[in-house]
């Protein structure tokens, strides 16, 4: 062990000045000063480096550095002959510094060192015991005045000394390779560390071979279950994006539909708008021609009637009776004529359009229904899976009971005795009970492929029960029929691992 301290007998004389051993704490015999600069007595070096030597190399006391061992040992060190107070070697250092009391024995005892690993300062009586402890023999052990005058070298020092990721070093002690894994805590520590701070916790031996081998074959499988859950995820990923299309798709595609049924009522209502107007113009024509015959008469006598008035001018002006007379005749003629005819403007014909009340709700229904299928939002949803194989013959299949409201319900699948060519599967909901119902029941046939090819049959029902009846009259709802090979056909989608699925959903109406 290492260690630098302060003197305590110093008795008033000049001891004070006297360097000391920073590992037997005594005057210098023998030193030898090393690479770093660091001087220690020639026997504690010695001893020093068999204790904590690895690969001929072995780390300074103080300031951890590391020295290469020389080949003929510690005598080829550099030797120094004469150490005193006014040329102290780097590592030597005089019992002057402030007093602090030992946190070992809690008594008043002047701290002398402190221990690097266990983070206690010692007086000299417990930094013998301590030196005696097996767990504690290769602690470093350092005067409290020498951590003030080292302390930007051990900065340094365990700046460099990080633990690299890449290697077995422990987590706490930088420089000593760690032995073993608390599992609990998931750290690598060395031995020290394990018997202080990891006593009774689950680990994983390190310097066994076996133990490697089994983490490294641990962390194989590991790996390949990582690589089989990406996979996983990506396809996950993958459908999530499909079915992120689709309900894109779907929500254009019903918009759409929506949009043209719209449409279609519109040129509907327009085409029957058209078809009232030609009736509106043909007696409007009619009308009009009237009218403009009568204004043609009436010019035709006022211009006969001018030009009568401007030939009596001329006759007036004449010495001629005669065709005063003859004027006089076509004048009274013209008068009476005229006098005879009726000034009636014609009546004409009344053209009534009275605008009806719009019935939005009748509107509505000739848009079209709109109905949405969603399990993870209403209760009244449920759904069967039958197999392929289930039928025999000319066979109903039925699905476990679903109790809705008092309501028994059934979804049932029923193929016909027909030739496989033929053969057709009716898919329906049987609801029995004595309860009155009036809603909207939704029957689908799930294409596992495309949605789009689901088959799907909505029917507003109004089902008033067996109130009379101990033994309910069932009730088919929404049947659908499809091609028996059309549903067998795993190329269709609606076959997944030889199993059909049938989704029901029941909207029942506020009374």
């Amino acid at each position: 062990m290492a260690e630098c301290a302060d003197n305590d007998n110093n008795n008033g004389d000049d001891s004070s000045t006297v360097p000391l051993c920073s590992i037997c704490l005594d005057e210098f015999k023998e030193p030898k000063t090393i690479d770093c600069k660091h001087s220690f007595c020639s026997f504690c070096l010695n001893d020093y480096i068999k204790k904590s030597a690895a690969n001929n190399k072995f780390n300074c006391p103080l300031c951890r550095f590391e020295v290469q061992i020389p080949a003929g040992g510690v005598t080829e060190f550099v030797s120094e002959k004469t150490v005193n107070a006014e040329k102290k070697a780097p590592g030597m250092m005089t019992n002057e510094g402030k007093k602090q009391n030992c946190d070992l024995c809690r008594s008043n005892s002047t701290s002398m060192s402190q221990c690097k690993e266990c983070q206690k300062c010692m007086c000299s009586s417990c930094r013998t015991i301590h030196s005696v402890i097996p767990l504690c023999k290769n602690h470093v052990i350092i005067s409290l005045d020498e951590t003030v005058e080292v302390g930007s070298i051990k900065q340094a020092v365990n700046q460099s000394k990080k633990p690299d990721p890449d290697k077995d070093i422990c987590v706490k002690h930088h420089n000593r390779k760690s032995t073993f894994y608390c599992k609990k805590c998931s750290k690598a520590v060395c031995s020290d560390c394990f018997v202080i701070s990891h006593n009774g916790h689950s680990f994983y031996d390190l310097q066994c071979k076996q133990t490697w081998q089994d983490l490294r074959k641990n962390l194989k499988s590991c790996c390949k279950d990582l690589e089989k859950e990406i996979k996983t995820l990506q396809h996950f990923s993958e459908s999530l994006k499909a079915q992120l299309l689709e309900v894109e798709d779907l929500s254009k595609t019903t918009r759409n539909d929506i949009d043209k049924q719209v449409k279609r009522i519109c040129e509907e209502v327009e085409m029957e708008g058209n078809r009232l107007k030609p009736k509106v113009e043909i007696t409007s024509l009619s009308d009009q021609r009237q009218v403009i015959n009568l204004m043609k008469e009436n010019l035709k006598m006022v211009e006969n009637l001018k030009s009568l008035v401007d030939s009596t001018d001329n006759v007036l002006q004449k010495e001629y009776i005669v065709p005063v007379l003859e004027t006089i005749s076509k004048s009274l003629h013209q008068y009476e004529k005229c006098r005879s005819r009726k000034l009636e403007v014609p009546e004409k014909s009344d053209i009534l359009f009275k605008e009806s009340l719009i019935d939005f709700k009748e509107l509505i229904k000739q848009i079209g229904r709109l109905d949405i299928i969603d399990e993870g939002r209403n209760a009244n949803t449920f759904s069967a899976t039958f197999g392929i194989n289930d039928f025999f013959g000319n066979s109903v299949l039925r699905s476990s009971e679903f109790s809705l409201n008092n309501l028994i319900c059934y979804v049932c699948v029923e193929k016909d005795h027909l030739f496989l060519s033929q053969a057709s599967v009716k898919v329906f909901l049987q609801i029995s009970g004595n309860k009155q119902f009036f809603g909207r029941c939704i029957v689908k046939l799930v294409n596992f492929s495309n949605n789009k090819n689901a088959l799907i049959q909505a029917q507003d029902i109004e089902f008033k029960g067996s109130i009379y009846s101990y033994i309910p009259v069932p009730n088919n709802i929404c049947l659908q029929c499809i091609n028996w090979h059309s549903l067998s056909d795993p190329k269709k989608g609606f076959v997944k691992d030889g199993k059909f699925t049938v989704k029901c959903y029941i909207e029942m109406n506020k009374s």
